[in-house]
Formats: C-alpha cells, sequence, structure tokens
C-alpha cells in the first residue's frame, strides 16, 4: 500500500490529541492534518479530499456525528450515490407531466434525510417520514440550513396512517426502510393508500445482511483502497444501527417475495432489479393502477 497517498484528517476538541496522532501518522508515511473543532474539520472537508476521518464524538458545537453527515454529504459513498441516482431516475420517469413543485412525493423511513434532500434540491415538493425522533429533528435543523420551501419532515409511522389522506402522493419512496420495520406489510398497503390512482413507488429492500469486513475486502478488491475506505462511511454506522436498533426482523425479500408483497398490498410492479454493493438489495418499481381508484 502506498501510504504516502493516503488523506487521513484527526478531528477531537482536545489539542494534545490531535498532535500526537498527526505526528504519529505522519511518521509512519501518512498525509496528515488535524482539526480541534468540527467546523474547521469540515471547512478543510469542503477544500480537500480525505480518505479516512478519525473522529471524537463529544465535542462542543458541531460534534462527530454532525461532522460525518457533513462528509457523507459532501463525499456520498459510491454504492449509495449510485443507487440513489437510481431512485431519482425512477422517481423523474414516473412523475407526472409540469412543474416539479407540483408533484409530491413522500419518503418514507428517511432517517436523517440524506435522499429525501436530493429529491427536495431536484425540485420535488417533498415530505421525509421518520419514526425515530432524534433523526427527524437532525434533518430539520440540515433542512434549515439550507432553506429549502419545498421540503419537510414529519415524526410518525406510515404503518400507523402517519401519511396522511388517501392519494395524497404522485409518488412514493422507501430505501432501506422495510426490513427494519415491525409491520412492512403494512406499511406496504399504507403507501398504496397514500398514492394517487395513477402514481408510482420505488422501493428498495435489502436481500440479506451486508458484513461490514467482507463487503469493504469485495470492495477493496473490485475498486481499490480508496473506494473501500470510502464505504465506512456507510459500512460502520449501518454496524452500529444494526447493534443498537430494536430486535424487529429483519425482512430480507428475493424479487419474487418483493414482488408478491407489492402485488397483495395492491401494486402493479413495473419492474424489479439487483442494487447496491454488489446486488445486496432488490429494487422495485411499482404503481398503483388508476382503475384502483
Amino acid at each position: 500500500m502506498n501510504q504516502a497517498k493516503t488523506r487521513i484528517l484527526i478531528v477531537d476538541d482536545a489539542g494534545p490529541v490531535v498532535v500526537l496522532c498527526v505526528n504519529v501518522l505522519q511518521a509512519l508515511g501518512y498525509a496528515v492534518k488535524g482539526a480541534n473543532r468540527g467546523e474547521t474539520a469540515v471547512e478543510l472537508l469542503r477544500k480537500e479530499r480525505f480518505d479516512l476521518m478519525v473522529l471524537d464524538y463529544k465535542m462542543p458545537g458541531m460534534t462527530g456525528f454532525d461532522v460525518y453527515q457533513q462528509a457523507k454529504a459532501l463525499y456520498p459513498v459510491q454504492p449509495y450515490r449510485d443507487l440513489q441516482a437510481d431512485v431519482l431516475e425512477l422517481v423523474e420517469k414516473g412523475a407526472p407531466h409540469g412543474p416539479r413543485r407540483d408533484v409530491h412525493v413522500l419518503d418514507v423511513g428517511c432517517g436523517p434525510g440524506n435522499f429525501t434532500f436530493v429529491l427536495a434540491e431536484a425540485g420535488f415538493s417533498t415530505i421525509g417520514l421518520e419514526a425515530y425522533a432524534a433523526l427527524v429533528e437532525l434533518a430539520r435543523e440540515k433542512r434549515r440550513a439550507k432553506r429549502l420551501a419545498n421540503l419537510a419532515f414529519r415524526h410518525g409511522d406510515l404503518a400507523e396512517g402517519a401519511g396522511g389522506r388517501d392519494g395524497s402522493f404522485d409518488m412514493v419512496v422507501s430505501i432501506h426502510g422495510l426490513y427494519v420495520h415491525p409491520e412492512p406489510l403494512t406499511l406496504l398497503h399504507e403507501a398504496w393508500r397514500v398514492l394517487k390512482p395513477g402514481g408510482h413507488a420505488v422501493f428498495v429492500n435489502p436481500t440479506r445482511r451486508v458484513g461490514p469486513w467482507s463487503t469493504f475486502r469485495e470492495i477493496k478488491h473490485r475498486d481499490g483502497l480508496r473506494a473501500a475506505l470510502a464505504s465506512l462511511l456507510w459500512l460502520v454506522p449501518n454496524s452500529i444501527f444494526e447493534v443498537a436498533r430494536k430486535r424487529i426482523g429483519p425482512h430480507y425479500w428475493d424479487e419474487n417475495q418483493f414482488a408478491e408483497n407489492l402485488k397483495a398490498a395492491g401494486f402493479t410492479v413495473l419492474g424489479t432489479r439487483r442494487t447496491f454493493l454488489n446486488g445486496a438489495s432488490v429494487l422495485v418499481w411499482a404503481r398503483r393502477d388508476v382503475e384502483d381508484s
């Protein structure tokens, strides 16, 4: 490995810790920079690219998690960026003709709103729906910073009726939210209910557990060390989430089972394909038919 080309950012509010880490890693041949504030780290991230970050979580002002979220927005992990591009393409394809601000999209289980912002920045009137209150607050803070008038976040569970009135949305999107939901089939029925007749939906769900280190090795072998290090921005938080989340499911579905579940909820399945991290997930494009009204 050519260590001199590997760029590392150390972020810790304890100055001596930053100095020690920078000196040790530089002595080992790495290109290293340090920051003792989250805001300073984000400024550095905007100016140059790093292969790896070492973050202190508890810091005054921006926490390590805040810096991590900013890094994800600035340098999306390639597999996740590709997945977002695939979903956005289908949203654009299925959207009714006319101004995008008149197209209403619901992002179900939106988390901190990473893809919800992509939809809003593409011009769609978007609502992100999330059952975890802390993630909703984080998404709302990001929205205030971006000042997007066509975006809102709601705290609630679609399976419990939080999606609003029947036929409220032109598009419904759900990325990796079904497999950890206690009632994924009820969620699909509710997604059909809030969708306008003729409206489209895009669902993505894992077919299996994504092992962080085996996936890291696969990406390193296929795309190189830089891509593998970048993938840790998704793999590590996902592993932490898997450990910390409520023991529900997981509901892993292959193409056939996913299609059958959607048909049972009332959808017409327009297409399925494997996606994300060597085909670990299934993407399904579906429609609520007009005659269903």
